[in-house]
């Protein structure tokens, strides 16, 4: 597996973030998959995958935080309990990813923040 040179510098990547403090959803940009783990609250676990690639990650560890909550419309079975970082497909296996295909008021709509019961 080849590994990055530190001396490069990273590639910066956007993303939408579903802020479950703020209950928005916004764009956000990251390099890393720390930055990533710092923007859903701790390591990453995939919660939803769209057949184009794009990818739902939230905190693995989220519903046991309970720092606040969402659920989004292709998961009504599930709520979430962290941040949620919406990134478009991977384009290699360094956590590089394209822009999220889905527009950032469609995902909107899709989410919808409550208090845990």
């Amino acid at each position: 597996m080849p590994r990055a040179n530190p001396a490069q510098p990273r590639p910066v990547m956007q993303a939408w973030l579903i802020d479950v403090i703020a209950k928005e959803v916004r764009p956000v940009e990251y390099s890393t998959l720390e930055d990533m783990q710092a923007f859903v609250g701790g390591p990453i676990e995939i919660a939803y995958m769209w057949p184009n690639g794009d990818t739902l990650y939230v905190d693995e560890e989220g519903l046991r935080k309970g720092t606040g909550w969402f659920r989004i419309t292709v998961r009504p079975d599930q709520p979430l309990g962290s941040n949620g970082l919406l990134v478009g497909a991977e384009i290699d296996d360094s956590m590089n990813t394209k822009p999220p295909t889905m527009p950032l008021e469609a995902l909107r709509r899709m989410v919808t923040f409550f208090q845990k019961w």
